[in-house]
């Protein structure tokens, strides 16, 4: 019997202390190139990234806001720049316009 009430107290001690390392949050995510996580924002959700950026459904569909629009109007380009060099020019052109839009908000602070 007293074997048996060790074991089970061994085995409580042990879940006790193994159990916070199990239950951390989640760590960041990456999404087009930016880390952060996804949130749910009223109704919708959104993805906030860890420079303060949120993408997010807008009136015209989905954006980018925030504080670091040069920052994505720079990757869009890059990206863009690099499917180009890869032989995919229509994906470049959606990027050239999503970088444009990003570039007009990073002028507009």
């Amino acid at each position: 019997m007293k074997t048996k009430t060790l074991a089970t107290v061994a085995i409580l001690i042990c879940s006790l202390v193994l159990a916070p390392s199990l239950l951390r949050a989640e760590e960041n995510q990456w999404y087009q190139g930016q880390q952060g996580h996804w949130q749910r924002h009223a109704n919708s959700w959104q993805w906030k990234s860890t420079h303060g950026d949120e993408y997010r459904q807008g009136r015209t569909g989905w954006q980018w806001y925030g504080n670091g629009a040069c920052e994505n109007a720079q990757r869009l380009e890059n990206q863009a720049r690099a499917d180009r060099q890869t032989g995919h020019p229509a994906a470049a052109d959606d990027l050239d316009r999503q970088a444009a839009a990003a570039r007009a908000k990073c002028y507009r602070r």
